[in-house]
Parts: C-alpha cells; sequence; structure tokens
C-alpha cells in the first residue's frame, strides 16, 4: 500500500467530501533522499505515531461529514420514521455522494 502525501490526502477528501471539510492534526515528514521525496516501500513508513496521527485526522473529518448540518449531503434519503426501517432507504442505491477525483 502508498502512503499518500500530507498534500494527496487533503486534496483526496477534498475531493470525495467538499473543500470545507477541515483537516486538523499533523502528518508525518516526508523522507527525502537527495533532495527529492522518497517513495519506495523500504522507506516510507508510518510509525505508531503516525498511525494515531492519521486516527485523530480520519475522526475529525467523519465528524464534520456527519454532522447536522451535512447529513442531507451525505444521506441520498431521510426515513419516514426514524426510529423504524423504512423499505424506501433501504432500497436507495448509494448512501455517499461522491465528488468526481480532479487530478
Amino acid at each position: 500500500m502508498r502512503r499518500l502525501t500530507a498534500d494527496q490526502y487533503r486534496q483526496t477528501i477534498s475531493d470525495v467530501f467538499g473543500s470545507e471539510v477541515s483537516i486538523s492534526g499533523r502528518f508525518e515528514p516526508d523522507l527525502r533522499r537527495g533532495g527529492l521525496l522518497a517513495v519506495d516501500a523500504s522507506a516510507v513508513t508510518v510509525t505508531p505515531a503516525g498511525v494515531e496521527q492519521y486516527d485523530v485526522m480520519a475522526r475529525g473529518i467523519a465528524a464534520q461529514v456527519v454532522s447536522a448540518s451535512r447529513r442531507d449531503a451525505l444521506l441520498s434519503c431521510r426515513p419516514d420514521n426514524p426510529t423504524k426501517a423504512d423499505a424506501k432507504c433501504a432500497a436507495a442505491r448509494s448512501l455517499i455522494r461522491r465528488r468526481r477525483m480532479t487530478t
């Protein structure tokens, strides 16, 4: 699995969830060799502290994405009764509205 750079991670989150989603937290510094980013599997790793940082950032992103103010953009269907299963919403094709990825 390839590790995204901080810029790639930010752009991916923006493409998928929108530019208004903020990312708070620190990324581990990218390793450089000869002034260039090291991208081979033997050089690019994620430390346990780095995994914790990704977890903190992901939880913050998830909280924003499913917040009450953004819920309508995320969920394509609202049940008639929020306490009971709703066949109309269960049959919905997609619960997540995705934006087209940009390069």
